[in-house]
């Protein structure tokens, strides 16, 4: 379904990084326990904010982290359970319609958070 907006704003709780989203069983790759309790608080999330707009438009997405703490982090570790949570919630209908992503630390702030900032993608 396509939603006419021009931007979406939300902000939502700093997310588990990757290493701790995935779990192995020999070849089989299944969300871990933290991934799960992650994706059910973004949904409940998205639903208090009214963003599941299910977009499947061409998607501009910025991510603005929060750190939680001083600890050295890659933030592209967090950008895949964000973007997952996103689709799990409603937000989009897949994260293939991102066509550019932007990621910027902002700072520090106690257990941290990530503003993220949707728009329609306009190719320059």
């Amino acid at each position: 379904m396509n939603k006419m907006f021009e931007e979406l704003k939300l902000t939502v709780p700093f997310p588990p990084s990757t290493n701790h989203y995935m779990g192995r069983n020999g070849s089989q790759a299944y969300k871990t326990s933290k991934a799960k309790a992650y994706n059910q608080l973004i949904y409940f999330d998205v639903r208090l904010q009214n963003a599941n707009l299910k977009l499947d438009i061409p998607l501009f997405v910025t991510y603005n982290f929060w750190m939680p703490d001083k600890r050295k982090r890659d933030i592209a570790n967090y950008e895949k359970v964000l973007t997952d949570s996103l689709v799990v919630a409603g937000v989009m209908i897949d994260d293939s319609i991102i066509h550019k992503w932007q990621l910027e630390k902002m700072g520090f702030m106690k257990n941290g958070q990530v503003e993220i900032i949707i728009k329609p993608y306009q190719h320059s």
